[in-house]
């Protein structure tokens, strides 16, 4: 299955949530595809926050990064959550920022929404 299928699959599984957090997004430079935007339009749901964290893939080598996506209205896009200096060695897959946003809820209660990425055992992996 291609990209553009998987994504469009992933969308059609998302139409009973409000707000999605994704790690490990990316931008396929060759075939253009740009995975956070096109999930969010076939979902029916805007971008929140989409903040790349200075991480490479290693497989592709393209860049990754934190997102959320959101049903709900928006109230602060695009925070950037800073790591702690301790873990922004940028060791593998170790991020050194993240996305954020605060969101408004049904019951109209402000939300802060963070999309981390753990980097357990990502040095230890051997991808191929």
């Amino acid at each position: 299955m291609d990209r553009k299928s998987r994504i469009s699959n992933i969308a059609a599984s998302l139409s009973e949530v409000d707000i999605v957090a994704i790690q490990e997004a990316t931008i396929d430079s060759k075939r253009d595809i740009e995975s956070v935007t096109e999930l969010a339009k076939l979902a029916n749901m805007q971008v929140a926050s989409y903040i790349y964290g200075n991480v490479l893939n290693k497989v592709t080598g393209w860049p990754q990064a934190t997102a959320i996506l959101s049903r709900l209205p928006v109230v602060h896009s695009n925070i950037v959550i800073e790591a702690p200096r301790s873990t922004s060695k940028i060791i593998h897959q170790e991020y050194d920022k993240y996305a954020a946003s605060v969101i408004r809820t049904r019951s109209n209660r402000l939300v802060l929404i963070v999309s981390i990425h753990l980097p357990w055992g990502a040095e230890n992996e051997d991808r191929k």
